[in-house]
């Protein structure tokens, strides 16, 4: 799995386990067979590794094909259609998606549209199974409940949730499940917010700060990655990576290199300088290790009012 995944003699972190070991396990679960999965963890046979591992890398390449496809499809639909993102939450139903991969889909929504989103993937038996994820102000298990009459079955947690509907029901499901949502979420709810833990000059992210904070991982829901903004900094390469990924190259006494993941679409807004949201990490590359910055949000300094909603 180290090999297939990029990871062959790299010393493993939880970073790693999270985004490139586990989403290939999982991805058989949401494609094919997780029994697969355990046979890999189980077997002493190296050939019989490199195969199941093998076969894994290819379902999760194709689950990530798959998660773009329907990412893109109501990207395009949210650009065409601004005044979905003044909705409750981001609902969309199709037959053309796979119902496995459609949570990761609605979570990159979240990401990015700071909505609470739902999809359903349609099949042939008048049924959609659905997919339901929240910023973490809408307790989506209570929101179903209140919907429990005309679902088939649901189940899941505060902030992710799964349920089975039946096709001719998704309209009025809809009208319950925002009804529903929207007695939660007032507009300061809503509002995007991140909550910074300090704010902080560049020249102090040095290895000891990160090396401390890596004591508290592993990070996630109820323990999450500290966040740090730094005002007015200089930015003095900037380029996308990876098709939809931000690279910066900034600072001043001392330069960072700087990752937003799916951040993109924030090229053409980018001047110089910024304030920037972040948190430090450890790239390790080549035997050898740098400081990261992974950004969560930034805005031209000059629009310092943007950051109002990082608190």
């Amino acid at each position: 799995m180290k090999t297939v995944s990029g990871l062959e003699g790299k010393a493993i972190n939880t970073g790693h386990v999270a985004f490139q070991l586990a989403p290939r396990l999982n991805a058989c679960g949401r494609l094919g067979h997780a029994a697969r999965a355990v046979e890999l963890l189980l077997t002493d046979n190296a050939k019989e590794a490199e195969k199941i591992a093998s076969e894994l890398e290819q379902l999760n390449s194709r689950r990530q094909t798959l998660e773009d496809q329907i990412f893109s499809e109501i990207f395009r639909e949210v650009e065409q259609h601004p005044e979905f993102l003044r909705d409750t939450c981001l609902f969309f139903s199709s037959r053309d998606w796979h119902p496995g991969v459609i949570g990761i889909a609605a979570s990159r929504l979240v990401e990015r549209f700071r909505m609470p989103s739902v999809l359903i993937a349609l099949s042939e038996e008048n049924l959609g199974k659905g997919s339901a994820r929240a910023t973490g102000w809408l307790d989506l298990y209570q929101t179903l409940k209140q919907c429990q009459d005309l679902l088939v079955g649901f189940g899941g947690h505060r902030a992710a949730a799964g349920f089975t509907v039946r096709s001719d029901l998704i309209g009025v499901f809809r009208q319950a499940f925002e009804k529903a949502a929207s007695q939660e979420l007032t507009d300061e709810v809503k509002a995007p917010r991140l909550y910074i833990d300090a704010e902080v000059k560049l020249e102090e992210i040095d290895y000891r700060l990160v090396e401390e904070l890596m004591l508290f991982e592993p990070y996630g829901m109820g323990n999450p990655k500290p966040l740090f903004l730094t005002r007015n900094v200089a930015v003095w390469e900037r380029r996308i990576v990876g098709g939809d990924s931000l690279k910066l190259k900034i600072g001043d006494r001392k330069i960072f290199d700087a990752i937003g993941f799916r951040m993109g679409d924030r090229l053409p807004l980018l001047s110089d300088p910024i304030d920037l949201v972040f948190t430090p990490q450890l790239n390790h590359w080549l035997g050898s290790r740098k400081i990261e910055l992974e950004m969560k949000d930034l805005t031209p300094h000059a629009v310092r009012q943007d950051l109002a909603s990082a608190q």
